[in-house]
């Protein structure tokens, strides 16, 4: 058995091995306590529920970028209270729990992009309150359902969702709420219309403290998007988005170019 000399201790890195196991508490050995455990390109495929358990007072950043988990117990994060930054960037996750799974309260940056997720639930990040940066870019997501990123009580003062690089076709009614700040990315999904109805609230809950990035979508500019062009407010919330049908971008069009606007926008 290795000694130690001493139980604590800033960081544990372990990077590029070939280790193809389950991430579970016994890994540790010896009553050790990190601040930030790094596991990172390896071979990785489960993590146990109580895997970080033995860290629970110290824990304050997770990384599990570059392995093969496909199964990670979400809600057990919730035993790391002093967590501030879960990357579990490209990995094979499938799937979030949703309506609260995690209570996180101090944390701010959480990655899981390039994965497999095709599905959001309702509320899975209504729970962190302080979250400042979600990226959720390069899955397979192809739709966001009502209240699927709300986070009521949301007290950081800017957050940052990347949504890039999916398949989102569909945004329902009341998708984001609770956040008086924040920059959402869009752009290379499936979007062919951006609506009003969806829209025009989440720019008047944050006062227009708010930007969307779009570009990289078919969408069609037709008279649906009247709102946003004749509202310099609006439109300022917005990407200068190419428009394929029209070949042009937003900054560029006028209102014959979408067949005519009402003269209020």
């Amino acid at each position: 058995m290795v000694a130690f000399p001493a139980p604590h201790y800033i960081r544990l890195r372990v990077d590029g091995t070939q280790l193809q196991c389950k991430i579970e508490a016994e890994l540790w050995g010896a009553a050790l306590t990190f601040e930030e455990v790094h596991l990172v390109n390896n071979h990785f495929d489960m993590v146990d529920n109580k895997a970080f358990l033995p860290f629970k007072t110290t824990l304050k950043v997770l990384n599990l970028q570059r392995n093969a988990l496909h199964n990670v117990n979400f809600p057990t994060m919730s035993d790391q209270p002093f967590l501030e930054t879960v990357l579990l960037s490209d990995n094979e996750i499938n799937f979030m729990p949703g309506y609260s799974a995690m209570e996180l309260a101090g944390l701010r940056e959480l990655r899981v992009d390039r994965n497999k997720l095709c599905q959001l639930q309702p509320y899975t990040f209504a729970s962190l309150p302080r979250l400042e940066l979600l990226d959720l870019s390069h899955n397979a997501i192809p739709d966001l359902k009502e209240e699927v990123l709300r986070i009521p009580g949301h007290a950081a003062s800017r957050l940052f969702v990347n949504l890039s690089c999916n398949a989102i076709a569909v945004i329902e009614k009341n998708a984001f709420s609770g956040v008086q700040s924040a920059s959402l990315d869009l752009r290379h999904n499936a979007l062919v219309t951006l609506s009003e109805l969806v829209l025009r609230p989440m720019i008047e809950e944050t006062h227009g403290a708010l930007h969307i990035g779009v570009n990289g979508n078919p969408l069609i500019c037709d008279s649906n998007l009247c709102w946003i062009v004749k509202n310099q407010t609006v439109a300022s919330c917005f990407d200068n988005f190419l428009c394929p049908n029209l070949n042009k971008y937003l900054n560029d069009i006028k209102d014959e170019d979408l067949g005519g606007c009402p003269s209020s926008g």
